[in-house]
């Protein structure tokens, strides 16, 4: 098997074989513990390459329209699922393990350490905010700490915490010719640009949302917990995603299917409003000029109701001034409605929590137990991976 070494390549028999660069000389890979392809030079255009920050617009709605995204935020049926998927996850028990359980030692430490875990104002309530991170992509948690009396020992631990909205984060990247490779993915933090950079310590960049504060040095970077859901690599030519490697969330996946349930709901709303409650046709003698005021006074006066005042000439086969209401079906209506429960909101359920049986009764009936057990078993693979992901952010 060959193994590569710091400037080569060495295969089993003892051969070797160095790196060239352009120039047919050998090259010395500086550092280790480094890419060697840059992310950024992955994709067909380079954005910011003055701020190396990766853009804002990593996320589908916030990349089409930041309005929208934030309404998505507005819905009780999406919150319903974020929260019941955030709780499944939050409420569950949790206990740190030593490396070597025989250790009495390490258990030791362990225990120490989960009494000043413990000691988190609100703990659970640090769990729902870092798991936010499923609808944003990415989510943090600012945290305060003192030294406080803990098992008869000082010890330093979180006194109080602020939650941070991931859109609000944003990543450093790098590229050969910036010389700070040592920066690839480190946190950038949108902040207010006047007063900034009077904090101590404060390194700013400009991002194309404003200033970020720049998480590099250890007094800031350890101040912050960043949890990320899960990572993508966008499209070649779609450089404007490129940050969606440093997490990208349900929001992102779900928003051209919730903007085409949108759609239909503004088709029911509209068609509901026009005419929902029927047609009320106001006919005037159009030889009659005083006819047609007064049929648009009756007219106002049904607020309620889709009205139309029409001409109508006088003739032989009851023409002439009139009133005709005209009922209207609303099977369309039904039909787009049901649409949009039966396919958009499952759907949307489905993929979020994983399975669909906490609004309806699909489980029920002919084969129904084995649709509630497939789904039973794929929510608790949800929940497994949220809990294992949420652990291995606060382990880190």
């Amino acid at each position: 098997m060959a193994q590569f070494t710091n400037n080569g390549v060495q295969t089993a028999d003892g051969r070797y074989s160095p790196i060239l660069g352009a120039d047919g000389q050998p090259v010395q890979l500086e550092r280790t513990g480094e890419f060697i392809l840059p992310h950024v030079l992955t994709y067909a255009q380079i954005l910011n390459a003055f701020s190396q920050v990766y853009s804002y617009r990593w996320d589908e709605a916030i990349r089409h329209q930041p309005d929208n995204a934030l309404a998505m935020r507005r819905s009780c049926f999406l919150m319903a699922l974020l929260q019941e998927r955030k709780l499944a996850t939050s409420s569950l028990n949790w206990h740190l393990e030593p490396e070597d359980e025989t250790d009495e030692a390490q258990q030791d430490v362990v225990n120490e350490l989960t009494r000043i875990v413990k000691r988190t104002p609100q703990l659970q309530k640090v769990l729902m905010c870092l798991l936010e991170a499923i609808w944003y992509g990415r989510y943090a948690v600012q945290w305060a700490y003192n030294y406080q009396q803990i098992g008869g020992e000082e010890h330093l631990a979180v006194s109080d915490w602020r939650p941070l909205n991931g859109d609000k984060i944003q990543y450093r990247y790098w590229y050969p010719d910036s010389n700070t490779a040592q920066d690839d993915g480190t946190p950038v933090i949108l902040v207010h640009a006047s007063l900034t950079p009077e904090l101590p310590g404060a390194e700013t960049v400009y991002t194309d949302r404003g200033r970020g504060l720049l998480l590099r040095t250890p007094y800031w970077r350890e101040r912050f917990c960043i949890h990320k859901h899960e990572v993508d690599d966008a499209d070649y030519f779609n450089g404007e995603m490129a940050g969606a490697v440093h997490g990208i969330g349900v929001r992102s996946r779900i928003y051209w299917f919730e903007w085409l349930k949108q759609e239909l709901l503004e088709w029911i709303t509209t068609y509901m409003q026009r005419t929902g409650l029927g047609l009320t046709i106001f006919f005037y003698d159009q030889s009659n000029p005083k006819a047609r005021d007064e049929a648009e006074k009756a007219a106002r006066r049904q607020a309620k109701d889709t009205v139309i005042v029409w001409p109508r000439p006088l003739g032989t086969e009851g023409q002439g001034p009139g009133v005709e209401r005209i009922e209207t079906t609303t099977a369309g209506s039904e039909f787009l409605f049901r649409m949009l429960q039966e396919y958009f909101e499952t759907h949307e359920e489905r993929y979020i929590v994983g399975q669909s049986l906490s609004a309806g009764t699909e489980g029920s009936g002919l084969g129904g137990t084995g649709v509630a057990r497939m789904h039973a078993d794929t929510k608790y693979r949800i929940t497994k991976f949220d809990a294992s992901n949420l652990g291995e952010t606060l382990t880190g």
